[in-house]
């Protein structure tokens, strides 16, 4: 039997080692500090501490980071996917709200899962799903861009498998909570194809 927890610490130090070969600093072992935080190295900050203009270092992606989220839904069929249009959209379009949450192993991987309803008529929950996910941080920016795919199961209106695959961005505007919006193409085993997106706050702990 695979052992995931050794897959996923391999592939984190992989994904680690080749951030590190990208930035262009070399790590010594002088302190460096900034006069506009407490903040010090006992190494030459990496790309990924680097602090900004107000001495604040961005790292709040970090690895064993758990994460609850509160989002707006909105889907649309592939037609209006395909050929969109505002009255397409008014016509086609759904909106809902839901729940999830997140772990990552590392800084750059991790899972969620998540439940959302457009309607409460005849389920309370509507779709149920979980995904692996793969972030990138960009440099002290707060911002991430992450890319996402899994499966899940759906309630209403019909009952059936779905997988999908999609991808988003976050930003965390101070320590540990921030904003993301994402989209994912779905592939129901029943019924047509459609767009899922979602705007929401996230929380980290």
């Amino acid at each position: 039997m695979m052992n995931w927890k050794l897959l996923a610490g391999t592939v984190c130090t992989l994904a680690a080692t080749a951030v590190m070969a990208a930035d262009d600093t070399t790590t010594t072992t002088r302190t460096t500090t900034n006069p506009n935080a407490s903040m010090r190295y006992d190494h030459e900050p990496t790309l990924w501490e680097r602090e900004d203009e107000h001495g604040h270092v961005w790292k709040h992606y970090k690895g064993h980071e758990f994460n609850l989220s509160v989002f707006g839904t909105g889907t649309v069929g592939r037609k209006t996917l395909e050929n969109p249009s505002r009255r397409r959209i008014e016509r086609d379009g759904k909106l809902g709200m839901g729940l999830g949450a997140n772990y990552f192993f590392c800084r750059y991987i991790g899972v969620e899962g998540y439940a959302y309803s457009e309607s409460t008529s005849e389920h309370f929950v509507d779709n149920v799903a979980g995904d692996l996910i793969l972030r990138l941080p960009l440099w002290h920016s707060g911002v991430a861009l992450y890319g996402f795919g899994g499966g899940g199961r759906q309630f209403d209106p019909v009952i059936q498998w779905t997988l999908d695959a999609g991808a988003g961005v976050e930003w965390r505007f101070v320590d540990h909570v921030g904003i993301f919006a994402d989209a994912r193409y779905v592939w129901p085993d029943k019924t047509r194809d459609y767009g899922l997106g979602r705007v929401g706050l996230r929380v980290g702990f």
